[in-house]
């Protein structure tokens, strides 16, 4: 995948909604609606045959009729459509679709009559079955979700749509924002790794939180997960630790080998999020470093004064409570031995 494969879905030009309706409780229509409403600044056109317009705006006949063709869809047509939409989206020039559509099993064929379509004109797919896709910072909110999401730094990318909208919803009352927010759905085409990739060299992003119930292809994702973690934080919380305690073991140490803070719970999500994307949250000089190194540590306390910010002067109750007779000085230096479970 190249750089430039996610751009059209990140920062499109303009959107295609294919299969939307008016009719009240319709994911066609909630989708819509978030798009009109969000703020987006480039163009939105209803495509469906049936309407002449959706929403109050035209509504166009057929995907190939849309002069310039938007690089990005939001399908949201009934599952026997869909692979024919992104046949004739990719031959029209489309590059990136959004499956909100559910229903698309190997099973009824379709799954694989989609990524034919897909592959046979290059069109990059997330979903099928994916909540969406939020980009708060230019207004784009093309899913399910049942509020905006306010602009931040934090880049969310997680495999359940239930906790897209429960995060979404939690981080809107403690002003926390996002860069990025993905649902990946069912992944048949872009998964984890692709995602991870685009995100580690997106500036936008200042860091990564992501939400995990499996991890299909490990060697793609490690690659992904180490390359990004050396680049900026990355946060999991995966899902199932009492299913398979071997297995659960298992992505434990991948995660950790990768560089990758795992978490345990969904309050630990909501705390990782709040710190992510207000990263100096001190006030009153209530800022530790603690390092296993006089120089890690030196250096921290140097990038807290250039960000105008005090260290705290620890108590002794503090000190004693690292289990360390140290100096009352922060930075603190556990020295070269210290263990990861410290403090």
């Amino acid at each position: 995948m190249t750089p430039s494969d996610l751009d059209a879905a990140f920062s499109p030009s303009s959107v295609a909604v294919i299969g939307p309706s008016a009719r009240t409780g319709s994911p066609g229509r909630a989708v819509f609606e978030n798009l009109l409403s969000g703020g987006f600044a480039g163009d939105i056109h209803p495509v469906n045959p049936r309407h002449r317009s959706v929403l109050g705006r035209r509504a166009i006949a057929s995907v190939g009729a849309l002069d310039p063709m938007p690089p990005l869809a939001v399908v949201v047509s009934p599952a026997r459509t869909v692979p024919a939409a992104i046949d004739e989206f990719g031959a029209a020039g489309g590059r990136t679709a959004i499956v909100v559509s559910g229903g698309i099993t190997d099973a009824n064929g379709l799954r694989p009559r989609l990524l034919a379509a897909a592959r046979r004109h290059g069109v990059r797919l997330l979903g099928p079955g994916s909540v969406g896709l939020l980009r708060p910072p230019i207004g784009l909110n093309a899913s399910l979700a049942h509020r905006a999401a306010l602009p931040g730094r934090l880049a969310l990318v997680s495999q359940s749509g239930a906790i897209v909208g429960a995060m979404i919803g939690w981080a809107a009352g403690r002003g926390v924002g996002f860069s990025h927010i993905v649902s990946l759905g069912e992944a048949a085409d872009l998964c984890l790794a692709d995602l991870i990739d685009h995100l580690a060299a997106d500036a936008e992003a200042r860091a990564i939180l992501l939400y995990l119930e499996g991890i299909t292809d490990a060697r793609r994702f490690m690659s992904a997960a180490r390359a990004a973690a050396r680049i900026k934080p990355v946060i999991a919380l995966k899902a199932g630790r009492h299913r398979d305690a071997t297995a659960d073991a298992v992505v434990g140490a991948a995660l950790d080998r990768a560089g990758i803070l795992r978490i345990r719970d969904l309050e630990e999500m909501f705390d990782a999020a709040e710190i992510l994307d207000h990263p100096v949250a001190a006030d009153g000089d209530r800022l530790a470093v603690i390092a296993n190194g006089t120089g890690a540590g030196v250096l921290a306390a140097d990038a807290v004064a250039d960000m105008g910010e005090r260290l705290a002067r620890l108590s002794p109750g503090t000190l004693a409570a690292l289990g360390r007779d140290l100096p009352a000085a922060n930075p603190i230096d556990l020295g070269a031995d210290a263990a990861c479970s410290t403090g």
